[in-house]
């Protein structure tokens, strides 16, 4: 990791894999906060913004896909890092979704996370919080 490390926000509409992915993230020295599907997460991020989300591509409510276009089109939020997680192959989402800067495949470990979340921050050249 950086000297500082990136800050998160977690979506995922799964509260299991969330708490599961949280604590490892936060154990890897990253600043993590959770959302439920795409639209609580817009909502977190107007209060606060973090240097990189990692989101679900199949949520409720608003989907992965959905929130990453949002992202990217506001120029607000659109140097946030987006790392895209999902079960599905990259091969079937990228041409849905082509919003987010890192695929990140299930299963995944945590320093195949915190990576992914360094490269995504990199990549949008958004500043480490």
């Amino acid at each position: 990791m950086e000297p500082t490390s990136p800050t998160v926000l977690l979506v995922d509409d799964d509260s299991d894999n969330r708490e599961v992915v949280r604590e490892f993230l936060r154990e890897a020295g990253l600043e993590v906060w959770c959302a439920r599907d795409g639209a609580e997460a817009l909502a977190s991020i107007r209060v606060r913004r973090p240097d990189a989300v990692l989101l679900d591509y199949i949520m409720p409510t608003m989907d992965g896909a959905a929130l990453a276009r949002a992202l990217r089109e506001s120029p607000a939020t659109k140097d946030i890092g987006v790392v895209m997680v999902s079960g599905l192959s990259e091969a079937f989402v990228r041409p849905v979704c082509s919003d987010y800067d890192v695929f990140l495949p299930k299963p995944y470990s945590p320093d195949q996370a915190v990576q992914a979340l360094t490269q995504a921050v990199r990549r949008r050249g958004a500043p480490a919080a």
